[in-house]
């Protein structure tokens, strides 16, 4: 589970980072911007929605709503949770909830099943980081807040400098890829 706020924004010297579009086109929708809270279900294959997620029966959807605190109303949590049973997503008067499905493989089923799910798999996201080193070098192993990140991120910016910038975006994406199944970047 994760939020992000309307305005939220990383400036690195003087310049903007851009985000992830798959977020941000969401916030961007209408005129009024709303905190998006995400519901984040990672596998290393297959894009998939474990069970406790998709039983209407348990009302587990029900207890996260609870949980993440945008409202005491029990009819939004209840009709927030039907929709994202049914389509992945729900958005309420000030909120938006969405169900985020990340993995090596999008699936089809998932897809059918959900109109509004989004699946991001390994490589979108070794090619947004690509791009996020390219355009701000500040963030890779010789710059300011490298060192303070998980190993992962400090493995993929030591292997962007070290040759994986000239390897461009796609390999960018294996690398990751690679790194989930295999443990490593090469």
């Amino acid at each position: 589970m994760a939020v992000r706020f309307p305005f939220s924004r990383e400036v690195v010297g003087s310049r903007e980072m851009r985000d992830a579009q798959e977020l941000t086109r969401l916030q961007s929708g209408d005129n009024e911007r709303k905190p998006l809270f995400v519901l984040v279900e990672v596998k290393a294959s297959l894009c998939k929605m474990n069970g406790p997620w998709t039983n209407q029966q348990a009302a587990n959807m029900q207890r996260v709503l609870r949980r993440l605190g945008f409202t005491r109303d029990e009819r939004i949590i209840h009709s927030a949770a039907a929709a994202l049973y049914e389509h992945a997503r729900w958005e309420g008067g000030s909120v938006l909830v969405q169900y985020i499905c990340v993995g090596g493989q999008k699936s089809s089923e998932l897809a059918t099943m959900y109109d509004q799910l989004i699946q991001i798999d390994w490589r979108q996201i070794g090619e947004f980081m690509f791009e996020r080193f390219s355009s701000h070098p500040e963030k890779t192993p010789s710059g300011l807040v490298h060192d303070q990140w998980p190993k992962f991120g400090r493995e993929f910016g030591r292997w962007f400098v070290g040759g994986g910038k000239q390897r461009g975006q796609m390999e960018a994406g294996r690398a990751v890829e690679r790194y989930v199944r295999d443990g490593r970047l090469q």
